[in-house]
């Protein structure tokens, strides 16, 4: 029988995940791109044919992710939630994944040049973060319930840090959004702190499921079939 640390999983898969975005930002950098004066976002990179692969392949990775990571929560409760904070959950939890969907089909439909779906692009986007925010906030609150032990304490009081930056963090990448490109233009909202923002953001984002994970402790066992004929 194999035995892990579910966390261990999401550590190296975020990691994963991370190594493809950044991979695709540095080749888009020296093939595409000339980053001396502009550091693209990963909805630029999206418009790019060749590029808009590793945003694609890195999105339906996180998807998978955030599945497990889903069903991993409800399981690792202590105390049964009740109907309407299930279902709030699962609200929750069913639109993230409908919305990653669209974010990638939106993104790969798009060029630089011409995008139809831009509005729709930009009301997802701001869904999506609200959405995840929520969840994030209700996860630790209801973990918080849990008997917890001080190791389990301590990684909960680190992964609620973690969160209060990538909400930080994702909050100003909206207002960048909103005004980076507008009269508003100046020394704190441009294209260049709109991208530090974003990346910042994304990293600090994808990174939080193994914080949370921590706190979760669950552990995955898998046992091969002559294992199962010898019991």
């Amino acid at each position: 029988m194999i035995q892990f640390k579910l966390y261990s999983f999401f550590d190296k898969g975020s990691l994963l995940i991370l190594g493809l975005l950044h991979l695709n930002l540095i080749s888009s950098c020296i093939f595409t791109i000339s980053c001396e004066s502009y550091i693209p976002t990963l909805s630029y990179l999206g418009t790019f044919r060749l590029h808009d692969l590793g945003f694609i392949l890195a999105l339906t990775l996180q998807s998978f992710m955030l599945l497990i990571l889903f069903i991993a929560f409800h399981h690792s409760l202590d105390v049964a939630l009740s109907k309407d904070d299930k279902h709030f959950l699962m609200i929750h939890e069913i639109t993230i994944l409908i919305f990653i969907v669209f974010l990638g089909i939106i993104d790969e439909s798009s060029s630089i040049d011409f995008n139809p779906f831009d509005d729709i692009h930009r009301f997802i986007s701001f869904a999506f973060a609200g959405f995840c925010i929520s969840w994030g906030y209700w996860a630790l609150k209801f973990l918080a319930n849990n008997v917890l032990d001080e190791e389990q304490k301590l990684n909960h009081k680190i992964a609620f840090k973690v969160y209060l930056a990538a909400v930080a963090f994702t909050v100003l990448t909206l207002f960048q959004w909103l005004f980076a490109y507008t009269i508003y233009n100046n020394l704190l909202f441009n294209q260049i702190s709109e991208s530090l923002c974003e990346w910042t953001a994304v990293i600090i984002s994808a990174r939080f499921p193994y914080y949370l994970c921590r706190v979760m402790e669950n552990t995955v066992s898998i046992s091969n079939a002559k294992e199962k004929s010898k019991n």
